[in-house]
């Protein structure tokens, strides 16, 4: 999935500022919050790598521009995933669900976004290997940018899960 990252280049992918690091949020408040956060990394992933599609696929091989489209239909996928893990997590929390089932809401939802974030880590080292050697130096600084970003969108994601869950296990 962020093997289209590595791509770089073009506009910086749009995407809402996060909470301020020290503000406390309700379990509520988180679980909205991750669903909507994992909706928009969806949204802008995809957009990223049709983007580098569009930017870098005549550089490539046809067989290693096929490839890229798999890129983003697994990108897909997994945070499709994610998107929906996290929705049912907030709808059990807003509905006031019995704790077990938002911890097991919980926990499918850690669990789609770790596999979700090693898919991306993964895509990402193939891209690189194909196409480093067709950057140039700027772009591959900017791929590396877009997927420092992207890992840092991920870990938002995860951590309002993780809060939900944590505060979920200790009530």
């Amino acid at each position: 999935m962020p093997l289209a990252l590595v791509l770089g280049g073009g506009a910086p992918v749009a995407q809402a500022a996060p909470a301020p690091a020290t503000a406390v949020m309700s379990p509520a408040a988180d679980a909205v919050e991750a669903s909507s956060e994992a909706r928009a990394l969806r949204a802008s992933t995809s957009s990223m790598i049709q983007r580098y599609i569009d930017e870098y696929g005549d550089r490539l091989t046809s067989a290693e521009a096929a490839r890229l489209p798999e890129y983003k239909a697994a990108a897909q996928r997994n945070l499709t995933s994610v998107v929906v893990t996290t929705r049912r997590l907030a709808t059990l929390v807003a509905q006031g669900a019995p704790r077990r089932d938002v911890v097991a809401a919980g926990r499918a939802a850690q669990r789609a976004h770790a596999r979700a974030r090693s898919v991306a880590i993964e895509s990402y080292e193939q891209a690189r290997a194909l196409l480093e050697p067709k950057l140039s130096w700027i772009e591959g600084l900017q791929a590396l940018r877009d997927y420092d970003e992207m890992l840092s969108r991920f870990d938002e994601v995860g951590d309002r899960i993780d809060s939900v869950v944590r505060s979920y296990r200790g009530a």
